[in-house]
């Protein structure tokens, strides 16, 4: 017995709980019949519970499961699992609700049994805990006791009675700290035995509820039973009666209705058996129609027909009698689906679907029927077929007219399909529809390609589909998915289009589906994008999606940008590397009688040979091919005479192409004649044209045009602010002659009306405009970018405006102005760029703007060392660290040489120049130029400036890695309270501070007060600056330490923290970049303090061979990597090799940073520990001796790391065997203990591990900001 097709009445979770189900049971490798047997169900349950049209019981689901996992040798994973279980309660909710309500109460009452056995369980831990407690205090009091009475026979022994003081310290310390853990322990006994108490009455009460709730579903299973009893035999005695008075009708008169057949029990009509000729209706429909056709279809089937789709394509070189005919070779009636686009306009002369109308049709009238979706004139033997409208007319009314058409009497009650499901009406539009293309009413052809398509996307039902469109420009990648969006609309309740020129824009544009969905999201667009990604992958609250991604041309960040879940991917591409990621359909230009339709639809007078000439000179590119069919249509000229023009006529005036992509000739030779033509008649149209030419081809913000004063416009083009009819008229007819297309309105950028220039038509326009004009244009496009520059890229609101200017700068020609607005707009977009954390589109870019202005502009005048630091900044943010600095050198080099070191941009390049030394490793070098710098901006700004705030940040950061970690908490509390107040709390360098303050707090040992404040401060990144934004992701690392550091989280909790960081980190930047080596080294730590030594020893090996490679072996941090390496080791036994490493470590940081500074104390502690684990135990004594010292002095007596020190001196004073030194090692244990409870409390790890003896290593914890 082989798997029921699940039926199209299965839906929703249901149909979801289905398919996963035959998932797992197509992994048995058995049948129905063979399973049902071995698992003692009946084959037709089974069959039922597979096909869902019964929803699976639970005790199923679980056997089910058990047995997959059997079959595959391991079980099935808790994820799946507890997916299936989910998916299962789900359908059984929307199907069942009385089978929902008991299942319910099953679970909670599993639930409540877990909690109960789980709460007896701490019951009986705290009681034996506070048992050993108990003997464990009395134990100690007895050598208490003991203690005292020693202590009193040797009063006059010096050295005994201090060691039996400590003793009698430590002890009396743990008694009373034993004594506060018994009380602990009773109040946690007493409240666990209350948690069982009410777990065993919670139980109760849910057994007796589902006792009831059984009962009650019994009894209503046999009233119902009754009342269906009753209305079978009520109906058996209609049907008898309606069968008398049919049998009374058919002996009274010639001719009846058929006889309608009912169910014996239900009483409901049956729908008659499909197939037979009578049943049978073939629906022909053009195919932008296809909505309307299914509608239809779902229809009729739903009335007891059988309908077959076909789309009218017919060959043009056939006789439409030949055709029709054809269609009467189908089985039943004929619904023909006619709009403007059936009759083939151009393609045959209207008297001969007259002809064969009167006379073909109507010899078959009965076989042929029509329905009508446009006001337009059809020809008029039309009328033949009877048609009847059913557009613009509300569903039941449209569904009326089409069963009356066909002489249907309905056979059951009309039921509108819910708005989710297959054949919703196709004037209901989606629940969302998010700025797609207006429908081109011209396009044509390309059903093949819609077809394949749509099977591509469709074919696979639910899941993760996505489909790149592939092909050259102009091939109508965009026509296609536009007019798929359209045709398809009815398929889905999300229809959101994006526009993906470029990476930042396409993230706010696909960001924005976040609002529409409803989606209870804050922050920016990364948080948006994360919030969306995520609801689409649940298919929640809408799982039939469909998001096109037009012009997305690169693949950078399709990991973290391509939707995944139940719905569908669309994207439009000229590049094939996206067949690494989704399936591709290559998109080919017109097949020759697409063309052919196209150019005699739209150039009526051209014979279908003429056309195929004039196909063939286009190359059958759809682009040109439009461009052909719109001029001769519009100038009448003649095949000839057109063909002579392009293959005679090259374009004049060319320079070479921007964007490398080659133009069809005939279309480059076809648009000269055109515009010639407008100038007389549109000439506004014309200035129109070759303005957007001045922008980037794509996306054109004509809404700048429209909002500019007009004194700032030139005198031809200030009509364009002053009449609005002009500019509907030069609009229209641009669009018209699809030189342009309205692009839809987009809420992101804010320059309002908006057109799109194919990069086609661009280009060519660029070509053939003069010189002189196109100067003219492009410096009134400047002007209005410059305009439109909001004046503050730091503002994090401005990013995305920024973004919508940036690739309209080099078209325009601002990278070669010398209009000191237009230079500032330029370095606004960059900083922008380098604020806005988008490094590799700002690197790019700067790069073109500094070859541009190097060839008119002095390296040390006008903005050129502003744009040198700034690209020493981004080069810096990209972790190319010695790059950066050798760019700031050169850049404060040139400066000095033009004795131009002591205006404004002289303290900016030392600032740069000290923070390259910085992270260069040269700390002293940096804290000694940062101080000038300070005094200069200071003497130039004033003490409160965001210079000067700038520079006392950079102080700070200078400080921390000195070591000086008190000096740079003052720095940064001052910096944090006046950056406040002047550029307010959620300003970018604002959130810096914040962040910083807290590292400095962390680095002090004040880590309760760090986490409380780091919370807020992540929190408040995201909400500002977005969940992908590099400083948010310092900001998290910086709480993920802090959470570390207080122990306060559950160690799966943390170790998913710390490898979700590693992931964004190396998504973010990539593997090699500082911060990702930073992520390596702490998730390498807590592997190894939780026993994953292999992957700690792959991180650590990892962080330590990048450092070296982008900072050099010599650099601090590069040094302190090698302690990771060395605990690892360590940890893994090998101490000999960890010992020398640790020595190597310890001797290059003491090298490069002195004897005192925090790093080579930690290293000093975890080489004193190697020592003595390697039985060096004097030279660890002595180390440890030292390196307390030290600590104390430095840092101070209660901080983590003097404590450690504290703690791991005492190990090694007690291992020498002097009762002196012992003394020494309790004295300074309990001193230890006391202080780590006062810091870190008697539960925190770090004091529970000091009483176990056990000591704290060091991790190194790079800093390079």
């Amino acid at each position: 017995m082989g798997l029921r097709p699940i039926p199209d009445d299965v839906v929703g979770e249901r149909r979801e709980l289905a398919e996963a189900l035959r998932r797992c049971f197509s992994e048995l490798k058995v049948s129905v019949r063979r399973y049902a047997v071995l698992r003692r169900y009946s084959a037709s349950s089974v069959s039922r519970y597979l096909s869902g049209e019964t929803v699976a019981p639970d005790h199923f689901v679980n056997a089910l499961v058990e047995d997959v996992g059997k079959e595959l040798g391991r079980p099935m994973s808790p994820q799946a699992r507890l997916l299936l279980t989910r998916t299962q309660r789900a359908a059984l909710k929307s199907g069942n609700t009385r089978a929902w309500r008991i299942q319910e109460l099953e679970d909670r009452l599993a639930t409540a049994l877990q909690e109960k056995a789980l709460a007896r369980t701490m019951a009986d831990a705290v009681a034996t805990s506070l048992l050993e407690h108990q003997e464990r205090v009395v134990a100690l009091e007895a050598e208490r006791q003991a203690l005292t009475r020693e202590a009193a026979a040797h009063r006059a022994a010096g050295v005994e009675l201090s060691l039996l003081r400590a003793e009698q310290h430590r002890v009396l310390t743990d008694h009373e700290a034993l004594r506060r853990r018994v009380a602990e322990l009773e109040a946690a006994l007493e409240a666990a035995e209350r948690r069982v108490a009410l777990a065993e009455q919670r139980c109760a009460d849910l057994e007796h509820t589902l006792l009831a709730a059984d009962a009650a579903a019994a009894a209503e299973e046999e009233a119902e039973s009754r009342e269906a009893e009753e209305r079978a035999a009520r109906s058996q005695d209609e049907l008898a009666a309606l069968r008398r008075e049919v049998a009374a009708l058919r002996a009274g008169a010639s001719t009846a209705p058929p006889e309608i057949p009912y169910d014996p029990d239900s009483g409901a009509p049956v729908r008659p058996a499909p197939g037979g000729a009578a049943s049978a209706v073939t629906v022909v429909f053009p195919g932008r129609q296809r909505p309307w056709a299914a509608w239809i279809a779902h229809r009729l089937e739903t009335n007891g027909l059988s309908p077959v789709l076909l789309r009218w394509d017919p060959d043009h070189r056939m006789s439409l009698d030949e055709v029709l005919g054809d269609l009467l070779l189908f089985p039943g009636r004929v619904l023909l689906v006619l709009d403007e686009s059936f009759f083939e306009p151009g393609l045959r002369p209207v008297g001969e679907w007259n002809d064969v109308l009167r006379g073909f049709v109507t010899a078959h009238a009965d076989r042929f029927a029509a329905v009508t979706l446009t006001n337009r004139p059809l020809p008029p033997a039309a009328a033949v077929l009877e048609p009847v409208g059913i557009w613009g007319i509300d569903e039941e009314e449209a569904e009326a007219r089409l069963l009356d058409r066909l002489g249907i009497t309905p056979l059951v009650v009309i039921h509108r399909p819910p708005p989710g499901g297959p054949a919703r009406h196709p004037e209901t539009p989606p629940g969302i529809w998010g700025t797609v293309p207006q429908r081109n009413h011209r396009f044509t052809g390309r059903d093949d390609v819609l077809g394949a398509l749509h099977e591509r996307l469709m074919g696979s039902g639910h899941g993760d589909t996505a489909c790149a469109l592939v092909g050259a420009p102009g091939i109508g990648k965009t026509q296609i998915a536009a007019e798929y969006a359209h045709r398809f609309s009815s398929s889905y309740d999300v229809v959101w289009w994006v526009r993906s020129e470029d990476s930042r824009a396409r993230r706010v544009r696909f960001g924005k589906l976040a609002a529409a969905l409803e989606l209870p999201v804050r922050g920016g667009p990364d948080d948006w994008v994360t919030a969306v990604l995520e609801a689409l992958r649940r298919g929640e609250p809408r799982s039939r999606w469909l998001v096109v991604f037009d012009g997305w041309d690169t693949v950078e960040d399709v990991d973290a940008m391509l939707p995944h879940g139940p719905g569908h991917v669309l994207i439009t591409s000229r590049h094939h590397a996206w067949r690494k990621h989704t399936d591709v359909l290559e998109v080919p230009g017109f097949d020759r009688a697409e063309s052919i339709g196209y150019l005699m639809r739209h150039a009526p007078q051209l014979t279908a040979v003429e056309a195929d000439e004039v196909a063939a000179e286009v190359g059958d590119v759809p682009l040109p091919v439009v461009q052909a069919a719109a001029w001769l249509g519009d100038s009448g000229m003649t095949v000839p005479a057109y063909l002579d023009m392009v293959g005679e006529r090259p374009p004049s005036g060319a320079d070479e192409s921007p964007t490398g992509d080659d133009s069809s000739p005939a279309f480059l030779a076809s648009l000269p004649p055109l515009l010639d033509r407008l100038r007389p008649t549109e000439p506004r149209a014309v200035d129109l044209l070759v303005l957007c030419a001045s922008f980037a081809p794509g996306r054109i913000p004509l809404g700048l045009i429209r909002a500019c004063p007009e004194d700032r416009l030139p005198e031809d083009l200030r009509w364009t602010a002053t009449d609005p009819a002009a500019w509907t008229r030069a609009l229209d007819t641009l669009v018209g002659r699809s030189l342009l297309t309205r692009a839809p309105a987009d809420e992101d950028t804010p320059f309002g009306e908006a057109v799109h220039m194919r990069r086609h038509v661009h280009e060519a326009v660029s070509r053939l405009t003069d010189g002189a004009h196109r100067e003219a244009h492009r410096e009134t496009v400047r002007t209005l970018l410059a305009g439109a520059d909001p004046g503050d890229p730091s503002d994090s609101r401005q990013w995305a405006r920024y973004a919508a200017l940036l690739p309209h700068l080099e078209p325009s020609g601002a990278l070669r102005s010398t209009d000191p607005r237009v230079q500032a707009t330029v370095l606004n977009c960059l900083r922008s760029c380098e604020r806005g954390g988008d490094h590799a589109t700002g690197l790019r870019f700067a790069g073109r703007v500094r070859e541009s202005w190097s060839e008119f502009m002095d390296p040390v005048h006008g903005p050129m060392p502003a744009l040198a630091l700034l690209e020493g900044d981004l080069l810096r943010a990209a972790g190319r660290f010695r790059e950066a600095h050798e760019k700031n050198l050169l850049a404060h080099a040139r400066l000095e040489e033009a004795d131009a070191d002591d205006g404004p941009a002289g303290p900016a390049a030392r600032g740069a120049v000290a923070g390259g030394l910085r992270r260069l490793g040269r700390y002293e070098d940096a804290y000694r130029l940062q101080q000038e710098v300070l005094d200069d901006v200071i003497r130039l700004d004033g003490a409160d400036d965001a210079p000067v705030l700038a520079a006392r940040h950079d102080i700070a950061a200078t400080l921390r890695a000195l070591g000086r970690y008190r000096e740079a908490h003052e720095y940064d509390t001052a910096t944090l309270t006046w950056r406040g107040d002047i550029a307010g709390p959620d300003h970018i360098a604002t959130l810096a501070s914040a962040d910083s303050l807290t590292h400095d707090q962390r680095l002090l040992g004040l880590h309760g007060l760090a986490l409380a404040r780091q919370e807020e401060v992540a929190h408040r990144h995201a909400r500002v600056l977005g969940a992908r934004h590099p400083q948010t992701l310092d900001a998290e690392i910086q709480l993920a330490l802090c959470h570390r550091h207080s122990a306060d989280r559950p160690h799966d909790e943390e170790r998913a923290s710390l490898a979700s960081l590693l992931e964004r980190a190396v998504d973010l930047h990539g593997p090699e970049h500082p911060v990702a080596l930073r992520c390596r080294v702490h998730y390498a730590d807590f592997l190894r303090e939780h026993g994953d030594l292999d992957r700690a020893g792959e991180l650590a090996t990892e962080a330590e061979s990048g450092y070296r490679a982008l900072l050099g072996p010599a650099h601090p941090v590069s040094a302190g990597a090698l302690v990771g390496t060395a605990l690892v080791m360590g940890a893994a036994g090998e101490r000999a090799t960890a010992l020398t490493v640790l020595e190597s470590a310890l001797t290059g940081l003491t090298t490069t940073l002195g004897h005192d500074h925090p790093w080579v104390l930690g290293c000093a502690l975890d080489t004193a520990a190697a020592r003595s684990a390697h039985g060096r135990l004097d030279e660890a004594v002595t180390l440890g001796r030292d390196t307390l010292r030290r600590a104390r002095r430095v840092l101070g007596k209660e901080h983590p790391l003097t404590l450690s020190c504290q703690l791991s001196l005492a190990e090694d004073l007690s291992g020498l065997g002097s009762l002196t030194e012992s003394v020494n090692a309790n004295a300074l244990r309990a001193e230890t203990l006391l202080a780590l409870t006062r810091v870190y409390g008697a539960e925190h790890p770090r004091t529970v591990a000091a009483h176990r003896r056990e000591r704290t290593p060091w991790g190194f914890e790079p800093y390079l900001d």
